[in-house]
């Protein structure tokens, strides 16, 4: 896209909702919040484009609201688990929550 908003470039390819996009400090990563089904869904993947992975919590239906680290060393999110609402953070480097 130009600085002045013309020519916008499509990056996600999903047949899903797709909203909440989040862009890590240094430009590499794109995150956002895909609704398939009636699951909430993180994926990320590089901002330029390219093959998206799923990431959050395993036993949520509802990941969402993904930000990065100010280092883009980690995702913070939000997720339901045991019908609780909590934070998370996922290393991107070893994908630990």
């Amino acid at each position: 896209m130009n600085h002045d908003g013309s020519e916008p470039k499509q990056i996600t390819s999903t047949r899903s909702i797709t909203f909440q996009p989040a862009v890590s400090g240094d430009g590499r990563w794109l995150a956002y919040t895909t609704l398939t089904g009636l699951k909430y869904e993180i994926r990320l993947q590089p901002a330029g484009g390219g093959r998206a992975r799923t990431v959050g919590h395993p036993r949520s239906h509802l990941n969402h609201t993904p930000s990065f680290s100010a280092d883009g060393k980690r995702l913070f999110f939000s997720a339901s688990v045991d019908g609780w609402s909590n934070l998370f953070a996922l290393d991107l480097a070893d994908g630990k929550l």
